[in-house]
This record gives structure tokens, sequence and C-alpha cells, in this order.
């Protein structure tokens, strides 16, 4: 073999191996940040519906702000009340149709048998919510919860 031959290989061969490590990395990277950041949404979902199924119950009990008739309360107070019920419940219509995509299948048949429970008119601040269905949010809270804990490895 000739100097130069010599040369090309004790250049060619660590820049071979530079290479296929650089892209190695590159590639095992690109897939743990796709990995972390589908996490990311996943347990942003989660949250959210868990955030609105409490906030539909707060929202069902007599107890809580909705009766406020009784207290003599504005029509924008109602109002209000009446678009926070609106707002969790669509969250929940729209996490229940984006289905398994973000949710587990436990999760979204929780969150199925709870959406067709509930009263489709009328205002949660108003009327509230009977005692099964208030049981049934309450048992679709723990369900989501068990489902995201397991979904999400913690």
């Amino acid at each position: 073999m000739t100097t130069m031959q010599v040369i090309a290989l004790n250049v060619a061969i660590p820049l071979l191996v530079a290479v296929v490590t650089a892209v190695v990395t590159v590639r095992l990277s690109l897939r743990r940040f796709r990995s972390e950041r589908w996490w990311e949404m996943k347990a942003r979902a989660y949250t959210r519906v868990i955030r609105d199924l409490h906030r539909l119950s707060w929202l069902g009990t007599g107890e809580s702000m909705l009766r406020p008739i009784k207290w003599g309360a504005t029509p924008g107070v109602l109002r209000e009340l009446n678009e926070a019920s609106i707002t969790a419940f669509l969250g929940l219509a729209e996490a229940t149709h984006t289905g398994a995509f973000l949710l587990s299948e436990d999760a979204v048949k929780a969150l199925w048998e709870l959406v067709s429970a509930l009263p489709k008119k009328g205002s949660l601040a108003e009327k509230g919510l009977n005692s099964d269905q208030l049981a049934l949010i309450t048992d679709c809270i723990a369900r989501v919860r068990a489902s995201a804990l397991s979904d999400l490895g913690v």
C-alpha cells in the first residue's frame, strides 16, 4: 500500500464512523423528542378532561354556586355559570370524539358513557344534576385518572 492509500484509509475510516455515529445519534434524538412531545400532548389532554369533569361536577351540584337564584344572583352570574357548564361539556364532547388518538380506550369508553347520560339541553346553573349523574361524573373522574396514570406510565 502506498502512503497515499494509508492516509486515505486513516482519514476515511474515522470519517465513516463519525458520519454513522452522527446519523444514529440524530435519529435517536428525534425519536426521543417525538416521544416526549407525544407524552406531553397526552398529559395535557388528560389534564383538560379531568379539569372539565371536575368543573362539570362542581357546576352540577346544587350546593356550589348552582342555585344562585335563591341568592338573588344577577342574570350575568347565571349566564357566566351556564357558559362555564357549556364549556366543560363541550370540552368533554371534544375529548370523546377525539377518541383513542390521545386518550386510552378505557378513558374514551368512560367519557362516552358519561356524555350519553348527561342532559343535552337546559342550564346546569338552573337545574343542576341529579345524584346518579353526579355519581357518574365522580366514577368517570376515577376511571380517567386511572387510565391517565397507566397510559402515561406514572
